[in-house]
């Protein structure tokens, strides 16, 4: 372990800074392979702590905030910059540790090298004082003996120099153990700091990954001119490392004390700890008070590909918003619309429109992210056309292609972003016109929509939408009499008496225990409010309510965050459909004043023959898990009896394994032609439990603007 048995006595008693991911990462695969812990378990226990480590570090972080409120206002304290400076200490001493330990490594190296080299030219003086003797014996020539005298005294003079070079490692050797202790002491000493986490070390690997001086295969009697070469080469490495270990001589002593503290330069050299909350303490005093400098500039440019989400994030706002018009910062956030993380690439987006406007590149890159594979970055890059370059015809042909795009929100923010900013527009016009012949429902009442909004006086849009009344779709039906009566030219549905409306022409509802066609499900087909329709403090989801919600797949599931009024959506449907029965139920939907408002303003599209008694609605409610799950699975085991399923958060009431058997048995009824509309929080795709053709809504708006301030920006 990494963590010292002190650090972990003063992390359990709350007294030491909190361990990093590794370190929780490396801990629980020690202990689950101890404790024979299954996979499937370690991967949940892992998804476990890192959402303790979060929540702690947000807690700790809150905790500051309040002992010390000044601190968001005024630059970095003296406290937090010194903890800074001890944290750079300590992995720079961990370094100079690691490079002590690389330099012994290389030092033994050496030594096993110049022995080698020593032992063989001891066996060459050997066998020339061997060969010596049989030439005498034999009384050859005086030359052969000169040769050999020659090869001998080289030899020597070559065992004598190799003897030097080896004294001289041996020498530095001794000063390198010395050293590495006085290093391992420091380390020691600033561990011993409660507000400083310990750092990775580098890689242990071999030291020197070269070859030796000496080859392991050279021969019996290895030239001396080889041997020569390798002692030139020992001769070099002492030194060079001679001189390295000087320096880490001077260095060790120099730290042994701290230096005054530089608050700037502390700051940008903890940008690149290897800690992450260091990093972002220091980016953000960066920020607060050299925001302008252009080395935090470089820095904010550097920390755009951190490891961090979060700390990109931040780099990539605080570019935007000090340095829009540099160069390096343009490309820095051109880079990250790029990013992996959806929140990183919002924030660039919202970066480029925002400070770039006039920028070819700046627009080029939004431009090439409507073709992204992702449909949410498709959205935030039309949001960011129409929030820079508004009127734009580029960027208007860019978002042209989207209105018939796959995904329906994806299509709703093209339509509104044109019709916001290209209304009136020849080319737009004639775009919507031609994708009234599109097959896709979606897209075919997407173009009515927006042909209702803009061109009042177009004689040709007029024509369109009056033929549009005999499409076979009844929610393309129903947006071609909203948009005409926006024209005056048919009564407005709705406004005067805002109660469900059944249409006759939607029977297209497959009876129960049969399999249901493709349709627009026949129990509950659309859902929305007037155009004029408000309330005090509306939640985000009345704005999605004023365009219209289609319900086209048996399982619908309804998805946004907290306030945006999924679970008030839902009480008002089991109003206005008459699911109240028992006077518990009718006493918990009519407790809330709003969700009684919104009922009274609903317009519905209904199927052909619905009743309020094929109506379930399930809520929020105070009760145990085990009764919630009761009650849904006896309503399930039931499809003769209920058409239509209004589910609040129905997955709350089971556990992970339990959840994909409650999306089967949903699969199985919706294909007899039952119908759930579902709301939840935690909602995600892909999940293997989850069934395919079930239709995501998203709720709230979903302009850039309210992306940043959901993001607090």
């Amino acid at each position: 372990m990494k963590f010292s048995k002190s650090h972990l006595d003063r992390l359990f008693k709350g007294t030491a800074s909190l361990p990093s991911k590794r370190f929780v990462k490396v801990f629980l695969e020690i202990t689950s392979s101890a404790a024979s812990i299954r996979p499937e378990l370690h991967r949940e226990l892992c998804c476990v702590a890192d959402g303790l480590l979060t929540a702690a570090r947000q807690y700790r972080q809150k905790r500051r905030s309040i002992k010390s409120p000044a601190s968001t206002t005024q630059g970095p304290t003296e406290v937090a910059v010194a903890t800074l400076q001890a944290q750079l200490e300590l992995e720079r001493a961990h370094r100079t540790e690691d490079r002590l330990r690389w330099a012994l490594s290389d030092a033994q190296l050496l030594m096993t090298t110049l022995l080698q080299i020593i032992s063989t030219l001891r066996d060459i003086v050997m066998d020339i004082d061997t060969q010596h003797r049989q030439v005498l014996r034999n009384s050859a020539e005086s030359a052969t003996v000169d040769v050999a005298a020659n090869q001998r005294l080289q030899a020597l003079r070559h065992k004598a120099t190799a003897e030097d070079q080896l004294a001289r490692v041996n020498e530095r050797r001794a000063l390198l153990e010395t050293l590495w202790e006085q290093a391992h002491n420091n380390v020691h000493r600033l561990s011993l700091h409660p507000d400083v986490t310990e750092v990775k070390s580098l890689p242990v690997g071999p030291a020197l990954p070269q070859q030796g001086l000496l080859s392991t295969a050279t021969m019996a009697q290895p030239a001396l001119a080889d041997i020569a070469d390798a002692l030139g080469k020992a001769q070099e490495i002492n030194n060079t490392e001679e001189r390295k270990t000087r320096e880490l001589q001077q260095y060790i002593r120099s730290d042994t004390h701290t230096s005054p503290i530089d608050e700037f330069a502390t700051l940008l050299a903890a940008t690149q700890l290897t800690d992450a909350p260091s990093r972002e303490t220091a980016l953000r005093a960066l920020i607060r008070s050299w925001s302008r400098n252009p080395k935090t500039r470089d820095a904010l440019a550097r920390m755009t590909v951190d490891d961090q989400s979060d700390i990109r994030a931040i780099a990539v706002l605080n570019l935007a918003r000090t340095w829009s018009e540099d160069p390096v910062a343009r490309q820095a956030l051109i880079a990250v619309t790029r990013d992996r993380e959806l929140k990183v690439r919002t924030i660039a987006v919202w970066g480029l429109a925002q400070a770039w406007a006039d920028d070819a590149d700046a627009l080029d890159a939004l431009v090439s992210l409507t073709q992204d594979r992702s449909a949410e970055v498709r959205a935030i890059a039309v949001e960011g056309l129409a929030e820079g370059w508004p009127e734009n015809p580029f960027a208007r042909n860019a978002v042209l292609p989207l209105l018939q795009d796959a995904v329906q929100h994806v299509r709703e923010i093209a339509i509104e972003v044109l019709l916001e900013n290209w209304s009136g527009d020849v080319i737009t016009r004639d775009a919507l016109l031609a994708l009234l012949r599109a097959k896709d429902v979606g897209i075919r009442e997407v173009a009515v929509n927006g042909l209702g909004i803009g061109w009042p006086s177009d004689t040709s849009v007029t024509n369109a939408l009056l033929a549009m009344r005999d499409d076979p779709a009844p929610t393309v039906q129903w947006a071609a009499e909203r948009s005409l009566a926006r024209r005056g030219l048919v009564e407005a549905t709705g406004n005067e008496h805002p109660i469900a409306v059944s249409h006759p022409r939607s029977a297209n509802t497959a009876p129960l225990g049969q399999e249901a066609d493709s349709r627009e499900n026949g129990s509950l087909i659309a859902v929305r409010v007037p155009h004029d329709y408000s309330m005090e403090n509306p939640p985000s989801g009345i704005a999605t309510l004023r365009r219209g919600i289609n319900f086209s797949s048996g399982i619908n599931v309804i998805h946004g965050d907290n306030g945006t009024g999924k679970t008030l959506l839902l009480k008002a449907l089991a109003i206005q459909l008459g699911a109240v029965r028992g006077r518990r139920l009718h006493q918990t939907l009519n407790q809330s004043k709003w969700a009684r408002y919104l009922a009274g303003n609903l317009e519905i599209l209904l199927g052909e023959g619905f009743a309020p008694e094929d109506c379930f609605y399930m809520g929020p409610t105070n009760s145990s898990r085990h009764t919630r799950r009761n009650q849904l699975s006896i309503a399930l085991d039931e499809p003769s009896k209920y058409r239509l399923y209004l589910l609040d958060e129905p997955t709350g009431a089971y556990d992970y394994g339990a959840i994909s058997s409650l999306y089967k048995k949903m699969n199985h009824l919706s294909r007899q032609g039952c119908q759930f509309i579902m709301v939840t929080n935690a909602f995600a795709r892909p999940r293997p439990d989850v069934p395919p053709e079930a239709k995501v809504i998203q709720l709230g708006d979903r302009r850039l603007r309210d992306r940043m301030a959901d993001l607090g920006w």
